[in-house]
């Protein structure tokens, strides 16, 4: 299943860093409270991309990444 938008996997993703979640996990307990959120509110699945391993990368294709230096 992807993304309500053709053409991706994901509708939302979710970026912070990984020290912010470490004390007292609130990054994870918004995620896991937007999910039931989004969940009541849309007929359709919201996918969200939230990287709870932070040794797991998201690959993307060079046309879908933006650079500064156009260097992929």
């Amino acid at each position: 299943m992807g993304s309500l938008i053709p053409e991706y996997e994901y509708d939302i993703f979710i970026s912070y860093r990984q020290k912010d979640n470490k004390h007292d996990g609130w990054v994870t307990q918004y995620v896991d409270n937007l999910n039931r959120e989004l969940e009541s509110a849309f007929k359709e699945e919201v996918r969200v991309y939230f990287d709870i391993n932070p040794h797991v990368v998201l690959h993307l294709p060079c046309s879908e990444i933006q650079t500064t230096n156009g260097i992929c």
